[in-house]
Formats: C-alpha cells, structure tokens, sequence
C-alpha cells in the first residue's frame, strides 16, 4: 500500500483522468480521511510546471468557501505531484448526467446558483478557475454542489494542453471564445463555461458539439448557440436569458460579475438564504414571475 511523504496512506483509486489519479486516502497524522489526487508523472516531470503548480496550489489552499472544495496540503515525491483535498462524498455532476442526461429546473438552479457562489469568492481574490466543466463539480449527499481543481486549472495553463504541432488535447465543449482564440481567461470566461454547463444541465448536452476540438472551437468563437428555449419551450423567460447572456461572445455583453450572475438567475434572492442550497418556494416564485413576463412581475412586486 503507497504512502506519500510517509502521511497520506492511498486506499482506494476514486477515478482516473487524463491528467490525475484520484485517491481516498488517510491522514496518518491527524487520522482523518481525505482525498489524494495525485497528478500524471508527464506533468510532474516538467519543471515549469511543478513551479507553476506549487504557486496555484498555495493560491487555492487560501480559498474557503462552503462551495469550493478545500485544499489542506500539496507536495512532490520522487516523480510524483500531489493534491491532498477535503473527501466530497457524492459524484461528480459529469456522472450524474451520464445517469439522468439532463436535470430538471430545481437542480439546475441549484447547481448552477452553487458553482457561481464558489467563483464568486474565488473571483474576489483574484483567482480563475479556467476549466469549469461537469467533473470539476462535485455533488455532496446533502445536496452541497462544489468546485474542485482551482489549482490543477491554473497551473496546467486554461485547463488545457497543447502539442508542438497546436493541436488541441483535452475538454473543449466549455472553453469561452476568447480562451479558444489564445487569449487570457477573466473571471468573465468562467461565467462563458458556466453558461455552458448550464445549457447541458438542461438540455442534456453542452451548446457545441463536433468531431473533432478545433470544430468545437471554430463554433465557440463564430457560431450562434440556440436559446435555451429553442430546444426547452417551457423554460422561464428569466433562465433562458441568463443562459443566452453568459454564451455571448464578447466578453462585456456577459455578466460583469459571478454574484451579479447569480442573482439574475435567482431573482436576486434574500442575503440570508445558504449559498448551497435553492428552497423550493425560491424555484417556484422565479417560475412563476418568468412566467408572467417582466410588466407582470413588476405589478406584483409593486404590490
């Protein structure tokens, strides 16, 4: 049985990626379970990139947010990088997608209104996330929704990696245009790839698909995503706006902030509601004041 740096004891292989191994794990000192992710010896045989990783991986122990999972330690053994983590009991919303195919309103708004709470603190101190994709989220049993690999995303460079010749390797379905184009990622390009996510938790799918990454990336930076509503009529007004806001190409037309996102997808609900969590009557008043069209709801409000 492996242990690395004589603490963290590797007892069971949780998944496999392209770029790590994840592990439960237990902490020898403090005798308490975690998760290891343990990245590709390709990348902890790069030297620029262990540096890099060792700077974002500081960067990302720093964030504490009840929707962004906690970092407690990093390290390099041998030809060996590492991650020691918080254990998310749950699944990732890649496999609950692979499960369902798509959620329904409720859970998408939770989700959803979860990932832009984390980004929201992540985003205040400076740090994008590059790579918001379904197995960078994870769902807790209670309902909890958290952002993982903040660290792994910035220092691989945008979440992705190319080769000598510029083909591109890895997820490209919630790349925002200006990362497709070679630009610098902003907060603004995290709130491109939640509207992706988004659009898939609702129609099943993310808003590009194709053969190949470069056909994805041609349709991120020059194609028209449909409207929500093109493929879901019963959607609310509100939602299908939000998401058609956060897909537009130009970065400005976007939301200008995580928070001012989430509260247009929300309604701008009460401060003291849990960051974590959508009640059911908050989903069904949004329903319903979509529903009745923006005249309407103000009336209402008014009264």
């Amino acid at each position: 049985m492996d242990v690395l740096n004589d603490r963290y004891e590797l007892r069971e292989r949780l998944g496999t990626g392209g770029m790590a191994v994840v592990w439960r794990a237990l902490d020898l000192r403090l005798h308490r379970t975690v998760a290891v992710k343990a990245l590709s010896r390709v990348l902890a045989a790069d030297p620029s990139f262990l540096a890099r990783f060792e700077r974002e991986a500081r960067h990302a122990a720093a964030l504490n947010h009840p929707n962004i999972v906690t970092i407690f330690d990093y390290g390099v053994q041998e030809d060996a990088a590492y991650l020691v983590m918080e254990l998310v009991e749950g699944e990732s919303l890649a496999k609950r997608l692979r499960s369902v195919q798509r959620l329904d309103l409720a859970d998408t708004l939770a989700v959803v209104s979860g990932i832009l709470s984390g980004l929201s603190e992540a985003h205040r101190q400076g740090i994008i996330h590059r790579d918001i994709k379904p197995s960078n989220i994870l769902l807790g049993p209670s309902g909890v929704v958290k952002v993982a690999d903040f660290g792994i995303a910035r220092a691989s460079g945008d979440g992705t990696q190319l080769t000598d010749t510029g083909v591109l390797l890895g997820t490209v379905g919630y790349l925002s245009p200006e990362q497709c184009a070679g630009s610098s990622a902003t907060e603004r390009s995290d709130l491109y790839s939640v509207g992706c996510l988004a659009f898939e938790c609702l129609i099943g799918r993310p808003p590009f698909t194709g053969e190949t990454p470069a056909s994805v990336m041609y349709q991120h930076e020059h194609a028209q995503p449909k409207r929500v509503s093109d493929l879901l009529p019963d959607v609310p007004a509100a939602i299908d706006a939000v998401v058609a806001r956060s897909l537009e190409k130009d970065p400005v037309r976007r939301y200008a902030s995580a928070t001012e996102m989430r509260g247009a997808l929300l309604g701008d609900p009460p401060r003291s509601r849990p960051p974590t969590e959508v009640s059911e009557v908050a989903t069904q008043t949004l329903v319903r004041t979509a529903a009745l069209g923006p005249q309407v709801a103000s009336k209402a409000e008014a009264k």
